[in-house]
């Protein structure tokens, strides 16, 4: 190196030859500069509208988050319910909400002052298709539905209910409102069950309800007609959508619900035999039934129905129990993966604290699961309770469950089945 730089030297004179190293050195290629990340938005706590795009039209309710000592929190808010996420991780700016067992998840990316979400919720329906809505939220917006004119109209009351899709009837029901001003709240009840928490408006002559429970995504419009009746739609998730109808009727009634279905056999045994979440098969002839009062379930983790049964039949365990209550459920789960399904059905126990037997007993197939019980006349509904006498004989089936949402309905359900357990003990 010492001989070249000599070299140049004597080629050039030297004031020419400073030149061109300073002219070098200006010209040397540097290495680029990596660019600094931008710096991690903060999620906001406290009251976000989360807005999602139904085919109905916009779909909204609350989710509260908070921040504690074990970090951040997030519960979706349904008239007077709070429905705790499982998980809310933020990485950068991703963010996601996630309700476990439903497999129901929000993933959206937040703008830099951390006050707007932006992505996509997913929901698993069975082995071959997951529900995907997009969706918006945005932090400290109070209202859940825009209204433009005061109530026009008092809904509150009791309404019979008639769902038509194509034409054809579908359904019926009994919906049940509260009004405040242009606030409504309320539920529908069917013979199956209820739409849990609803919350909405009274915009003029027109209604808006919305719920999201975690395993569905409810939008109802109606708007009141000249002879007081009111004609809607109905939309839930990404694709069902039904008409609707209702007359004011204090006097609506649905079917009983203990009288839908029956067992099969002269002697009111019901049997099964399924595994457990550990793989052991339990049928109901296993020694821990024996000379014990039976409340059996059947039921499904992704049903929101359920949901609201489980704490129900863990508290009767915790009170009877040590009189001589055994619950057994028997889960007909959304996917007839057995890994995956036993995955789902323990994060439904650990969300509700469930110490009772569960055994995985099919896929959530109505016609399919009456094949699994052939010694019910059918499934109607998820859930459906059978109770049992300490013989092992059927005293009561009911079919459906009213949840907390439906008030009174509800209280009446805990009271008359906590007296027939009374009467077996």
């Amino acid at each position: 190196m010492q001989n070249h730089r000599l070299s140049l030297a004597r080629l050039f004179p030297p004031i020419v030859f400073s030149a061109l190293l300073v002219l070098a050195g200006c010209t040397t290629e540097q290495p680029p500069q990596a660019k600094a990340d931008p710096p991690a938005a903060e999620l906001r706590t406290g009251s976000w509208r989360f807005e999602m795009a139904s085919p109905g039209g916009p779909l909204p309710f609350t989710v509260l988050i908070e921040r504690g000592t074990a970090g951040l929190s997030a519960a979706a808010l349904n008239d007077n319910e709070i429905l705790p996420f499982d998980q809310v991780t933020v990485d950068n700016r991703r963010v996601i909400l996630s309700i476990d067992h439903y497999e129901s998840r929000f993933t959206g990316t937040l703008n830099q002052d951390g006050t707007r979400l932006e992505g996509s919720w997913t929901k698993l329906v069975d082995d071959s298709r997951t529900a995907r809505l997009p969706f918006t939220a945005d932090h400290g917006v109070p209202t859940r539905f825009e209204t433009q004119a005061a109530a026009a109209t008092d809904l509150a009351g009791k309404w019979a209910v008639q769902f038509t899709q194509d034409g054809a009837a579908s359904g019926e029901a009994i919906a049940e409102f509260r009004q405040d001003g242009n606030v409504l709240t309320g539920t529908f009840l069917t013979p199956t069950g209820d739409y849990r928490y609803l919350e909405g408006v009274v915009d003029g002559q027109t209604m808006k309800l919305s719920c999201f429970d975690g395993g569905h995504a409810f939008l109802f419009q109606a708007t009141q007609q000249a002879d007081g009746s009111l004609a809607g739609d109905f939309w839930s998730s990404d694709k069902w959508h039904e008409s609707w109808t209702a007359q004011r009727d204090a006097q609506a009634s649905l079917p009983e619900a203990t009288t839908q279905n029956h067992i099969t056999n002269d002697d009111g045994i019901f049997r099964f035999q399924f595994p457990n979440l550990a793989g052991d098969v339990i049928g109901h002839d296993a020694d821990f039934l024996q000379d014990k009062v039976r409340l059996i379930t059947i039921f499904g983790s992704w049903c929101p129905n359920c949901n609201d049964e489980a704490p129900v039949l863990q508290r009767l365990k915790n009170e009877y129990g040590p009189r001589g209550l055994e619950v057994v459920g028997l889960a007909f789960e959304a996917t007839g993966d057995s890994q995956r399904d036993t995955r789902a059905l323990k994060r439904f126990a650990k969300r509700h604290k469930l110490d009772y037997t569960l055994l995985l007993a099919g896929t959530k197939d109505k016609a399919e699961a009456g094949k699994m019980l052939p010694d019910l006349d059918k499934v109607l509904a998820y859930p459906t309770s059978l109770l049992l006498d300490r013989n092992g004989k059927v005293v009561r089936i009911h079919t459906g469950f009213n949840g907390p949402g439906t008030g009174a309905h509800h209280q009446k359900l805990v009271g008359d089945l906590r007296a027939e357990i009374e009467k077996l003990l």
